[in-house]
C-alpha cells in the first residue's frame, strides 16, 4: 500500500510452515527461526516497490521464532525519501490470530538507498582460476554439532574452493526448490546456504566454537532476481568478522553484493526468550564505526575552545574570544570544538563531586545556550568534546563529564544538526579521528586509541551478574517511595520478593498524600513500613537517617526513586532549574553511595529515566541528572559494589509530569506496572537481575 503523505509504503504478509514450507528446514539451537536472509528478501521486496536501488543497511533487532504452524504477520515499513534519496525501513511482525492481543515487535530495520553501489565481481571465469577445492564432506555434520539444524532447502553448498584468504563456493537449491525461486528476487534458503562460504574463511566449521547469524548487512545491492543456483565470492572486510560477498548466477551474470555482513553468537536461552514476549529490556551497545584512512585529517576551517590544542586547530580560551573575532573580521569556522574535557572528577574530592556535577552543568549550559543565540554561528557545528563520559573502553565513567551528555542530548533534540558529542581518551590517535566521526554524520561517538565506536541501543536478552537477595530479615530503603513509582516499587517488594520491613522517605514523611492508604496496603500484604521526612540531598540528614536503622534490621538494599522535574526548553533553563533538578538525583545518589558503601547491601538500585537517552527535549536537567545516575551504576560495579541503573520510559499515571501526547506521537507507550515488573524483575526468577549497564 502506498503511502500518498509521505511516499513510503506498506508491505504485509504471512510466515508459517504450511505457507513458506521450506521454513522449517532453518532449525537453530533447537528453535524453528525465519532466517536473517529472509529479512534481506522482504527489503528487496520493499526496495522494488519504492524503486530504491539497494538496501543501504539492513540490522535485525530481534530473532523471529516460529511456534509450530502458527502463522505469523509480517509488516514492512518504508519511510519517504528524504534529500538525499534515503529511506527508512523497519520489519515487524505478530502472531496473526489477533485475540492473542499481541503487540508489534521490530525485527529489522534499516535504510533504503537511491543511490546503488558500482562496484561489480567478475566471476564468469569458472571454477576461479588458481584456487585450491576444498572437501566438503560432512560439512552439515559439522554444523550440526554447532547448532545448525539444516533441512534439505538449506543444505546448499555443491563446491568450495579458496585462494589467498579469499572463499568462493557454489550453490544450489535442491531440484524441487529451483522453480520457486523465480517468486524471488534472492531465496532465503539460497543465500542463507551462500553465508556458509563464510566459515571456510576461518578454515571451515570445525574450526568454529560457536553458533552465529546475520546481524548487520551493509549495501545489499541487487542485479537480477529469481536464481537458483550462484557463484560466491566471499573475502574480509572491514571492521570485526565481517565479510564481503558477491554472488552470480550459474553462467557468471550478477546476482548481487553485499559490502559487508557481520554476525553474532546466538543461543539456545536467547531463542527460547524471543519465542515468547520479547523482554522491553535495552541497553547500549558501543559498535565499530568504520572509518575510511583518506578521512582522517584536520580541516583548515575548525576552531577549538578551551586549552588543550586539538588538531593543531586554532585555540581560542573562551566562547567570547571566538565572538571576538569573528566581529573583527574572521571567517566564522565550519565546526567548533568546545573541549570540556578539563573538567572531569578527579580534579575534585569525593564530598565536593556533586558541586562539580552541578557547576560544570551549568557553564556548559551557559556556553550552549549562548551558542544558540548567535546567529553568526547558524551554519556552523558545535561538538562538544569530553573524556572518559561513557563507557566505551577500559576506562570511565567520569562522573562530573558524563551527566553532560544528558545535557547536550536534550539539547541536539531542539536543534537538529546542530550539535555533536564526541568522547576520547585524550590520545592523538583518537582526536585525528574526530573529522572522519563528523564526514560520517553521526551525533555520538566515543573514541579509544583512534578507533571509532557509535552507540545504538539493542535488546537485552540475559542480564548477567548476582541476583540480588531481598532479605526479609533486612531493611529496604526506598527514596521517594511516597510517590507514584515509590508506591508501585514497594507494593511489588512486599508482594513479590517477601520484603518485610521497608525504610520509605520523602520531604513530608508519613504527612505525604496518600503515605496512610499505602501503609495500610502494605500491612495487608505483611510489609512492616516506616516513614522518614528526609530532604536526600542534604548529607547529613541522609546519614541521620542510615544511624537510626535498627541493628536487629539492618540495611539490606537501596532504591533511589527519588527525583524532581523542572523542565524548560534549553534557551529558557535557569541555574536554578538545574539545581533544583539534580541535587535530589545527583548528590541524592552520591550520598547513599558514599554512605553506604561499607555495608553489606544486595542491592543499589538507581531509579534513572530514558530521558537521559532520548526523547529528552525539554528536560535538559533531569537528563543529565539521569545520565548521572546510569555512570554511578558503573562506577560503583567498577569498585566490586552492587548497582543496577533502570532507565525507566514514562509510567501509567504521570501525565502531569510529561506530555503523553508528545511521546505518542514518537511511539512511546506508557508502562503499566505488571508490565514494568514482569521485564525487570521476571517472576520465574522472583529476584532482580543486577547489572553493569543500565536497561
Amino acid at each position: 500500500m502506498e503511502l500518498p503523505d509521505t511516499g513510503g509504503a506498506v508491505l504485509t504478509g504471512l510466515l508459517s510452515v504450511d505457507r513458506q514450507p521450506w521454513l522449517a528446514d532453518h532449525v537453530i539451537v533447537g528453535s524453528n527461526l525465519v532466517p536473517g536472509t529472509a529479512f534481506v528478501e522482504m527489503a528487496l521486496g520493499a526496495a522494488a516497490q519504492v524503486k530504491a536501488a539497494e538496501v543501504e543497511e539492513l540490522t535485525q533487532q530481534a530473532p523471529l521464532v516460529l511456534s509450530g504452524r502458527d502463522e505469523v504477520a509480517v509488516r514492512v515499513l518504508v519511510g519517504g525519501a528524504d534529500a538525499a534519496g534515503r529511506r527508512t525501513l523497519a520489519v515487524y511482525a505478530r502472531p496473526q490470530d489477533s485475540r492473542s492481543g499481541a503487540a508489534w515487535h521490530l525485527h529489522a530495520a534499516g535504510t533504503l538507498t537511491d543511490h546503488a553501489t558500482s562496484h561489480v565481481a567478475d566471476l564468469t571465469a569458472w571454477p576461479p582460476p588458481g584456487a585450491e577445492p576444498v572437501d566438503l564432506d560432512g560439512v552439515y555434520d559439522d554444523l550440526a554439532a554447532l547448532g545448525y539444524g539444516y533441512g534439505p532447502m538449506f543444505q546448499g553448498m555443491r563446491a568450495m574452493w579458496l585462494r589467498d584468504g579469499e572463499v568462493f563456493g557454489e550453490i544450489a537449491l535442491p531440484q524441487d526448490g529451483a522453480a520457486e525461486a523465480r517468486s524471488y528476487a534472492l531465496h532465503p534458503a539460497l543465500l542463507d546456504s551462500a553465508l556458509g562460504a563464510m566459515d571456510f574463511l576461518v578454515g571451515g566449521p570445525r574450526n568454529l566454537d560457536r553458533t552465529t547469524i546475520p546481524f548487520v548487512w551493509n549495501r545489499i545491492t541487487p542485479r537480477t532476481s529469481g536464481a537458483a543456483a550462484l557463484r560466491v565470492h566471499v573475502r574480509k572486510a572491514p571492521g570485526d568478522d565481517a565479510a564481503r560477498l558477491d554472488l552470480a548466477d550459474a553462467t557468471g551474470t550478477p546476482v548481487a553484493s553485499v559490502e559487508s555482513l557481520v554476525t553474532r553468537p546466538v543461543t539456545a536461552g536467547q531463542l527460547g526468550a524471543a519465542g515468547g514476549v520479547p523482554e522491553a529490556l535495552l541497553r547500549i551497545d558501543w559498535r565499530i564505526l568504520p572509518v575510511p584512512s583518506s578521512e582522517v585529517r584536520r580541516p583548515a576551517d575548525w576552531a577549538v575552545i578551551g586549552r588543550e590544542p586539538v588538531l593543531d586547530a586554532a585555540l581560542f580560551a573562551t566562547p567570547d574570544e571566538l565572538a571576538a573575532t569573528v566581529e573583527a573580521g574572521a571567517a566564522v569556522p565550519a565546526t567548533v570544538l568546545l573541549d570540556c574535557s578539563d573538567q572531569g572528577s578527579g580534579a575534585h574530592p569525593a564530598p565536593g563531586l556533586p558541586d562539580a556535577v552541578r557547576a560544570t552543568a551549568r557553564r556548559t549550559l551557559d556556553r550552549l545556550r549562548d551558542w544558540l543565540a548567535d546567529g553568526r554561528f547558524a551554519a556552523a557545528r558545535l561538538v562538544v568534546l569530553t573524556r572518559n563520559a561513557v563507557v566505551a573502553g577500559p576506562d570511565g565513567p567520569d562522573l562530573v563529564q558524563a551527566p553532560l551528555w544528558g545535557l547536550v542530548r536534550a539539547a541536539q533534540e531542539e536543534n537538529p544538526g546542530r550539535l555533536f558529542l564526541a568522547d576520547t581518551d585524550g590520545l592523538p590517535a583518537s582526536y585525528a579521528a574526530l573529522p572522519a566521526v563528523l564526514a560520517a554524520g553521526e551525533p555520538e561517538s566515543a573514541i579509544r586509541e583512534g578507533a571509532v565506536r557509535v552507540p545504538r541501543l539493542e535488546r537485552v536478552r540475559a542480564l548477567g551478574g548476582r541476583a540480588p537477595e531481598w532479605r526479609a530479615d533486612g531493611t529496604v530503603l526506598i527514596t521517594g517511595g511516597a510517590g507514584l513509582l515509590g508506591g508501585h516499587l514497594a507494593r511489588h517488594l512486599a508482594a513479590e520478593h517477601g520484603v518485610r520491613h521497608l525504610l520509605i522517605t520523602s520531604r513530608k514523611g508519613a504527612d505525604a498524600p496518600g503515605a496512610a492508604a499505602l501503609r495500610d496496603e502494605l500491612a495487608a500484604l505483611g510489609a512492616q513500613t516506616t516513614y522518614a521526612a528526609c530532604d536526600v540531598s542534604d548529607r547529613a540528614a541522609v546519614a541521620e537517617l542510615l544511624a537510626a536503622i535498627p541493628a536487629e534490621r539492618p540495611l539490606t538494599a537501596v532504591v533511589h526513586a527519588a527525583g524532581l522535574m523542572d523542565s524548560a526548553v534549553l534557551g529558557s533553563l535557569t541555574a536554578r532549574q538545574v539545581d533544583n533538578v539534580l541535587r535530589p538525583k545527583v548528590d541524592a545518589a552520591w550520598h547513599l553511595h558514599e554512605l553506604t558503601s561499607a555495608m553489606d547491601l544486595s542491592a543499589f538500585v538507581l531509579y534513572s529515566s530514558a530521558g537521559g537517552l532520548v526523547l529528552a527535549a525539554g528536560q535538559a536537567n533531569y537528563a543529565a541528572g539521569n545520565v548521572f545516575l546510569d555512570a554511578l551504576a558503573e562506577h560503583r560495579r567498577a569498585q566490586g559494589l552492587p548497582a543496577t541503573s533502570l532507565a525507566w520510559g514514562p509510567w501509567e499515571g504521570t501525565e502531569g509530569a510529561v506530555d503523553m501526547d508528545r511521546l505518542a506521537r514518537n511511539g512511546t507507550r506508557p508502562s503499566r506496572p505488571p508490565r514494568a515488573w514482569n521485564c525487570s524483575t521476571p517472576r520465574s526468577r522472583r529476584a532482580n537481575r543486577s547489572s553493569s549497564r543500565s536497561g
